[in-house]
Parts: structure tokens; sequence; C-alpha cells
């Protein structure tokens, strides 16, 4: 019988915020290694996310969807930032810092979750997710705001919660509430409802309440009307793209590698990076969860365990999930590891073999913490934190308060590592949020003096500059463009063109 943790024993009650405590500890001081890393940079997503939440802590402009898109709900992570900022100002460690404390929110769920199916072996369950804790594959996703991620992880692991805590989901009004948190965790990241549909559609059928299920399609229904009203009325520069019905029975065949790649966690984007000596956690995880498949499913099968082969289906229909994605972009699989880890732990508790399993967990859990070290020299771009800021310091000494970068992604770190003070936009318009670009036009226009263009040092583009040219910590600087070179380049808004 589960017993809700406000009744246990006072011994029971200790034991598990023990637990906890540990899983906290474990992630910060695993994390501090990345924090603390001369490589540690945001990502032109992060630095979007961090000046949403600039924008809402210093003006009051809340924007509950990822600019320039219908879709990422990210306003639980900039309120998260914005709340950061109070205390340490717009910098880097506040936004990592934020999202950490998301990220071991959403873990500590998990944990109890992994209770509420059975608070015998509490002991087992706290190293199923220090194993979570310490692999590379959650390391440096557990300090990204990447819009919508770790909000959907956060809701998926309540709602796993409430749907196996008996006291929650034998009652009607508890399936408002997961309507609702399904509602959110569609329009963060909708990945996350791969895993959890089999696990609720399970406790439906296992209730056998047709009241329970018309109450959460009438939660999420009641939801997803006015927010698909709302999503009309934005502002889209972004849209998702989905590969042909023919394409994706062909990314059938690209699964593993996209698992593979997603357990080291070195990549960005698209971009695989080669998992060099760290790569035996990935290794082993992946032979892990095939062989773990095939005794589930095999044993869902014989004991007729509908749980059990729910949590299959659930694993299986995350990783498939990959095929809809047009490349090979791991990120898209990080709900696997929580699926995966909760299967095993439903297996655990039925074949009752822990003097096998602990062992195992705790080992693998040690490779992943060996391949996490490796994270802390991980890079995904020619920038460093050093060299940007002395390109602030100087555009600053010039007076210069606008730039263009035809880097993709340099824009974005000079307007957050200036805290705004720089207002820097791309090449295409209108971008993720037109008022930028707007600016920057407007000063080209009417105070040139006050703009420059920058860029790598050597990546020149279509400009032809004239002397005057300044380099400047791996970076080049050229004050006070014409608009004819501007415009050889850069998109220009209509108005501000003589």
């Amino acid at each position: 019988m589960l017993i809700p943790v406000c009744h246990m024993h006072p011994k029971k009650r200790f034991s598990i915020s023990l637990s906890i405590a540990v899983i906290a500890l474990i992630a910060i001081a695993t994390r501090s290694l990345l924090l603390s890393s001369d490589k540690l940079l945001l990502d032109a997503d992060e630095c979007t996310i961090a000046i949403m939440a600039h924008h809402q802590y210093q003006f009051g402009e809340v924007s509950p969807f990822f600019w320039g898109q219908a879709y990422g709900f990210t306003l639980v992570e900039t309120s998260m930032i914005a709340i950061a900022y109070s205390f340490t100002g717009m910098t880097d460690y506040a936004v990592k810092a934020a999202m950490l404390v998301l990220w071991i929110a959403s873990v500590i769920m998990f944990y109890l979750a992994l209770l509420r199916l059975s608070d015998k072996h509490k002991w087992f369950a706290l190293f199923v997710v220090l194993l979570m804790v310490l692999s590379p594959t959650w390391g440096l996703w557990s300090l990204k705001a990447r819009g919508g991620y770790l909000t959907s992880f956060l809701v998926h692991n309540i709602v796993l919660y409430i749907l196996f805590s008996k006291k929650l989901y034998s009652r009607n009004y508890y399936y408002i509430l997961i309507g609702f948190l399904l509602l959110v965790m569609y329009e963060a990241q909708s990945l996350w409802l791969a895993s959890i549909l089999p696990l609720l559609l399970y406790r439906l059928f296992s209730e056998k309440s047709k009241k329970k299920a018309a109450i959460l399609l009438a939660s999420f229904a009641g939801g997803l009307v006015p927010t698909l009203i709302y999503q009309s009325h934005l502002p889209k520069t972004h849209y998702l793209l989905f590969p042909d019905f023919n394409e994706c029975i062909q990314n059938i065949a690209r699964i593993p590698t996209f698992f593979y790649h997603n357990l080291h966690g070195r990549y960005f984007l698209d971009i695989l990076l080669d998992g060099g000596e760290f790569q035996l956690f990935a290794s082993v995880f992946f032979v892990l969860t095939g062989l773990l498949l095939i005794a589930a499913s095999i044993y869902a099968f014989v004991k007729k365990d509908y749980l059990a082969a729910c949590a299959v289906l659930s694993v299986l229909i995350v990783l498939c999930s990959s095929i809809i994605s047009v490349k090979v972009e791991p990120r898209y699989l990080l709900p696997a590891m929580g699926a995966i880890l909760f299967l095993l732990y439903i297996l655990a508790i039925r074949i009752n073999k822990f003097i096998v399993l602990t062992p195992l967990v705790v080992i693998i859990s040690i490779v992943g913490a060996v391949d996490f070290y490796g994270l802390k020299d991980f890079s995904f771009c020619d920038a460093r934190k050093d060299s940007l800021q002395k390109l602030i310091g100087y555009l600053e000494s010039k007076h210069i308060n606008c730039v263009y970068s035809a880097d993709w992604m340099l824009h974005n770190l000079i307007m957050f590592y200036s805290q705004e003070r720089i207002t820097a936009r791309q090449i295409e318009l209108p971008d993720r949020y037109p008022n930028i670009s707007m600016r920057v036009d407007s000063m080209l226009y009417n105070h040139p003096q006050s703009v420059a263009i920058v860029n790598y040092d050597g990546h020149y583009g279509k400009i032809k500059f004239p002397p005057g040219l300044v380099t400047v910590g791996g970076y080049y600087v050229y004050v006070k463009p014409t608009l004819s070179m501007v415009a050889s380049e850069f998109m220009i808004w209509k108005k501000f063109k003589r």
C-alpha cells in the first residue's frame, strides 16, 4: 500500500528527505564543474530566452512563447531567470542557476513518482535517479534555457507522480489538473507526451472511468482553444518543419544513431561531435536499453502485466518519435532516459532482483560520472567569453550601441553579454523580435557614428570594406558604415532606405 509522505513514519520521512538532499547536492556539485569551465557560454537560443527574461524583469514585457514562434512555451523558464536576475543581475550564471533549480525540481519529482510505485525500495529508487543525475545525457541540458524543454520535463514528472499516487488519481478533480498540465507539456515541448500518454491510458483504463477521461479531455480542450486563438495573433518568423511520409520511414534506420548521440551528450543542434574517450556510458546504456526492452516485453507478455507493457510502449514511442525530425538532433530524445529508467524500476520491483540490479545501476552511474567529467571541455562555437567581453568593451569605448553581424549567433551573444547596452541584429528580416532590427536600422539611418559591423576576423562576406577595419580579440570591427555597405549583406527595413 502506498502511504503519502506526510503520513509516513518519521524515519521514512527522514530517509526520503535525506535522499532528496543527496540528489540536489550531487546535482549542484557536478554542475558546478560545468559552471566553472572557461568554455561556459550561452548559445543563441539561450541568449534569446535570457533577453526575453530581461525584458520581463526590467520592462514587464511578458512573452509566453519563444520570440518569433507560436510554439515553445517559455514563461516558466523566463520567470525563473527573471527571479535569478533580481539577485545577481543579468549574467549567464543567473540563467544557468535558474535552469538548474528547475531541473533539480524535475528530478526530485521523478524520484517521488518512483516511490509512488513502491516505497519499499527507496534506496534503489535513489540510485536510479542518481544514474540520471550523473549521466552525460543530461549534463549540458540540465543547465540550458532552450524554450520549454525543462518546463515539459518538470510537468511530465508531476503528471507521473499524480498518476501513481492513489489518493490523487482516484479523485476526479485531479484530472482537471492533469488536462491543464498536458496542455502545458504540449505547448512547451510536446516530445514528453510520447512518454506520458501510454501511462496515462493505463491509468484511465485501470480506473474504468469515462467521467475521468471526459474531465481530462474537457480540461485540455478548454485550455487549448483560447491558446490557439492567442497563438493565431502572434508574429511568426519560425515554423516547425516535418519530413514527408517516405522520409519518416527512411528515418527509422537512424534511430540508433540518434539515441547514441543523445546518450553521450556531445552535440549542438544537428552538429554531432565525437565523444572521444568519453563514450563508454553511451555504449553501456545503449546495450542496457536493448536488453531491458527485451526482458520487460517478455515479462509483460508472460505475466500479462499491463503497466510494464505500457512502460515498454512509452520507451518505444519516445525512440520512434525521432523519425519526425528533419535532421538528426539528439536533444529530441531527451525524454528517453526518464522513460527507460521508469521501465527499469518497474521491472526491478516486479522481479525483485535488487541484489543484482543495484550494483549494476551503481556501476553504470560511475561510468556516467566519468563521461560527465569530460563535458567540462565542451564547446559549440569559436566564441569565448573573455574575447567577447573584450569586443564589447571596445565597442562601448567607441560609443557604439548598435551593430550588424552576419554570424547567426554572434548578434545574440553581443546583446546578452553587453546586457543589452548594445543592440545587435543579423542578416535577415524581420528576425525573431522585429523591434531589435528596426532599432539598429534606425540608428544607421539617423546616427551612423554609433553603428558598427562586426564578425569573426576573416569572415567578411559580401561587404567591400575600405581602410579602417580594426581587429579586437579575434573579431573585426568597422565603425560608421554606409547604408550601401550594410545593404550589400543585410536586409534593411524599407522605411530606412533612402
